[in-house]
């Protein structure tokens, strides 16, 4: 009878607490499960799935459901899947990792203006991306480093001119600790970017084996885009 109550008291705390917490006594407010480790980490459920719109394996999957796919079903590589479409019609992604030989990660922003903003920034693998001040024909791509560090960049860049033709070059940054934060123009000429101008800039981080391709663009009714993509 004591162990029944004493269950039934833990059990009703659980539901008016709405909160549960391992290795804690104060589950954060925001969290249902709060789980504190300093040296263990939480293993998810194994699974085997058959497709990236597998129905089967697991019956009307909720939308968010998050599982260690093995890949060994048919759905590859293995990692961390989680449900982006419906119970009904689910639809597995997957946490994709940038190592050395492959993965791929794309961050964007767009905003309207008649000037390129400095203060919108693009932030991707060690490096951010941004217009300097100024209106078209003006504003520049520009880049510096989210860290302190010595780098040396290899940049080539594709310019579409809005009219009157095309041009390629290619040029190195380098940055150190004294000027990582300092943003360095990308093209080496032709730097100002026009109304329907497209750039797309190459950078290549030999020293950490890494490739970004990077769109910069403006349209005709001053909007303003930064596409940026690390392989």
């Amino acid at each position: 009878m004591k162990l029944s109550i004493l269950l039934l008291a833990i059990v009703g705390n659980a539901y008016l607490s709405a909160q549960v917490g391992i290795n804690t006594q104060t589950p954060d407010k925001s969290a249902v499960l709060d789980i504190n480790s300093s040296n263990k980490g939480v293993i998810f459920p194994k699974i085997a799935l058959t497709s990236s719109t597998d129905a089967t394996t697991i019956l009307s999957p909720a939308t968010g459901l998050l599982i260690y796919n093995t890949g060994s079903g048919g759905l590859s590589p293995a990692g961390y899947y989680y449900n982006t479409g419906t119970p009904a019609a689910p639809v597995w992604g997957n946490f994709q990792a940038v190592t050395n030989t492959s993965g791929s990660q794309v961050q964007k922003i767009i905003y309207t203006g008649t000037t390129g903003d400095p203060s919108k920034t693009v932030t991707i693998g060690d490096l951010i991306f941004r217009f300097s001040a100024g209106a078209p024909n003006t504003t520049i791509p520009q880049v510096a480093l989210n860290q302190s560090k010595n780098k040396n960049l290899n940049v080539g860049v594709n310019q579409q001119y809005a009219s009157n033709g095309y041009e390629y070059a290619n040029n190195a940054l380098g940055f150190t600790t004294a000027n990582y934060s300092t943003f360095q123009n990308i093209p080496s000429v032709g730097a100002g970017i026009a109304n329907n101008e497209l750039n797309i800039c190459h950078i290549i981080d030999a020293a950490e084996n890494k490739y970004y391709r990077v769109t910069f663009y403006i349209s005709n009714n001053n909007t303003f885009l930064i596409i940026a993509e690390l392989f």
